[in-house]
């Protein structure tokens, strides 16, 4: 469905909501964080000095159907949403996916509430993701 790719920009280590526009170039041009896309070599090769972070974003978007994962965006909600509408406006074939704790309030957006797991499957979940990150992570209810 999106020939250009499908790319994650995590925005939970964004503390400034100006750094938001830099923050989604960065993660269009990281293979760490592009869960399957085109053209990030082309990205990484364009010569970042002086040029604006949103100019640039826009120009590698505009061509391209893909979509754009902007996770964790409720702390820079303000700044998610001014990308987000920049972007729709000018990048005709993208598509955006925001995971927030609020709605981004922009035009066309479509909002789709989740609900939380129930606690034993959020307990297993947090006991497995501890556990991969962390060996011998436990939760107070494995004992």
């Amino acid at each position: 469905a999106w020939p250009d790719g499908v790319w994650l920009a995590e925005l939970a280590p964004v503390d400034d909501p100006d750094a938001v526009p830099e923050a989604v170039l960065s993660a269009l041009g990281a293979r760490e964080t592009v869960l399957r896309g085109a053209g990030a070599e082309e990205l990484r090769a364009v010569d970042r000095t002086g040029d604006d972070p949103l100019v640039r974003l826009t120009e590698h978007c505009a061509p391209r159907r893909m979509l754009l994962l902007l996770d964790n965006c409720e702390h820079v909600v303000g700044a998610a949403a001014a990308l987000t509408d920049h972007l729709l406006t000018h990048c005709p074939r993208l598509t955006v996916l925001a995971t927030s704790r609020e709605p981004l309030g922009v035009p066309g957006e479509f909002v789709r509430p989740v609900d939380p797991l129930p606690d034993p499957m959020a307990l297993r979940l947090l006991a497995e993701r501890g556990a991969a990150a962390r060996p011998g992570f436990r939760t107070d209810t494995d004992e």
